[in-house]
């Protein structure tokens, strides 16, 4: 299973300062086939300055969850890194 990007990122609006929400739409393929699921997740940062990212993923996924949510926020924190994901 491989993620090639995320797609369709929307910022949810948060009164939490330290914590922004957003959903997309993950494009991966499983065996050779490309499929799209929606997730929402969300990035904490802590007081001690280190990033945290809560995921949660929306549509049914026919593959072992713990290796898509590895993939999914290495491919998030690439995204904050790259400035591709702007945040607050």
């Amino acid at each position: 299973m491989v993620v090639s990007k995320l797609i369709e990122i929307e910022r949810k609006e948060s009164h939490i300062y330290y914590m922004q929400e957003f959903t997309a739409t993950a494009v991966y393929s499983i065996v050779g086939k490309e499929k799209k699921g929606r997730i929402a997740f969300s990035i904490e940062h802590k007081p001690t300055g280190e990033m945290e990212i809560t995921l949660q993923i929306i549509d049914d996924v026919d593959y072992p969850l713990l290796p898509i949510i590895m993939d999914l926020k290495k491919t998030i924190r690439t995204l904050i890194t790259t400035n591709v994901l702007l945040l607050d």
